[in-house]
């Protein structure tokens, strides 16, 4: 099973990432669960000086409200709860229900749809991508094709949120990211290439 994130950054690209996971998922017989970022919906919670709990179901709302913008687009149905998953191939995970039912990330603006994300890869067993509108994660300046997960807890802001590293040594997984403006780069990954950043939770020697 692979968990995709499909970022809100990458609004404009939603059509094309979604025909291609749809036709991977069926020529392949492959599971695929998609998580919506929250993109413009997210934002528009940030102009609002709310406190932590408010700000953070009123973003997970916001990720519901991009997964139906993906569901009305491509026909690929929504879940809202684990057991669901089991049922469909491909599917677009609705949080908000879930995480009220299993409130165990932090209320803070340092969580956002990546460690959403991972939280949901962790519970089914999921391979996690995360698809942006960046190549992967640089560092000085250079692309990293693969990066310890505690080196980015001392790196300050990159293109994944900062509660995240934490997240993927606590459940030592590993996580890629990647640029998804071209959606044949999850395929890639998909099928076993390094496109983007492997964020990994410990030393790997290739």
């Amino acid at each position: 099973m692979f968990v995709v994130k499909v970022g809100g950054s990458l609004i404009d690209y939603r059509g094309e990432i979604l025909r291609e996971l749809k036709r991977f998922s069926r020529e392949n017989h492959q599971k695929i669960v998609i998580v919506p970022g929250g993109g413009v919906f997210a934002d528009t919670v940030r102009r609002f000086d709310l406190d932590d709990d408010s700000a953070h179901w009123m973003a997970i709302l916001g990720m519901n409200q991009y997964g139906y913008l993906l569901y009305s687009e491509s026909g690929i149905k929504t879940v809202e709860y684990f057991e669901d998953v089991e049922k469909r191939d491909i599917a677009i995970f609705l949080p908000y229900l879930a995480l009220m039912k299993n409130d165990e990330l932090p209320h803070s603006w340092t969580v956002t749809s990546d460690s959403i994300a991972a939280w949901i890869a962790e519970k089914m067993g999921g391979e996690l991508i995360i698809a942006t509108d960046v190549e992967g994660i640089y560092k000085d300046g250079h692309l990293m094709r693969g990066i310890e997960a505690k080196e980015l807890l001392g790196m300050g802001k990159t293109c994944v949120d900062d509660f995240l590293p934490s997240f993927l040594l606590e459940k030592d997984m590993t996580c890629m990211v990647l640029d998804g403006r071209k959606p044949k780069n999850i395929i890639k990954v998909m099928r076993g290439e390094n496109v983007g950043t492997e964020i990994l939770p410990q030393t790997h020697t290739p």
